[in-house]
């Protein structure tokens, strides 16, 4: 299934999913404007409305909770990372929750 509209047209929605998935946490919030399959398919990959999900960095598309079982080093890294910590408030609260 490929994006129809938008900035993303001709793009596959999983390859989406993976590559820009703060785009497509945005594109969840727009429900009226999505064909059901799109919105189904986008809100089963990103069921955990909560999670953080990575837009940067190695781990892209992942959600935090997916890091960790992965790389828990990672997670650690990010909370010791001198640019995470000045400039990534969000991320900072969130690696805190986990």
């Amino acid at each position: 299934m490929e994006i129809d509209t938008g900035k993303f047209k001709g793009t596959k929605i999983l390859d989406l999913i993976t590559r820009e998935p703060g785009y497509c946490l945005w594109l969840l919030k727009q429900k009226n404007t999505l064909d059901k399959p799109y919105f189904e398919t986008l809100n089963s990959a990103f069921s955990d409305k909560d999670a953080y999900f990575m837009t940067w960095g190695k781990y892209k598309g992942l959600s935090l909770t997916q890091i960790k079982d992965k790389d828990p080093k990672y997670i650690e890294w990010l909370k010791d990372n001198k640019f995470v910590k000045e400039k990534c408030s969000k991320l900072i609260e969130k690696l805190n929750e986990l």
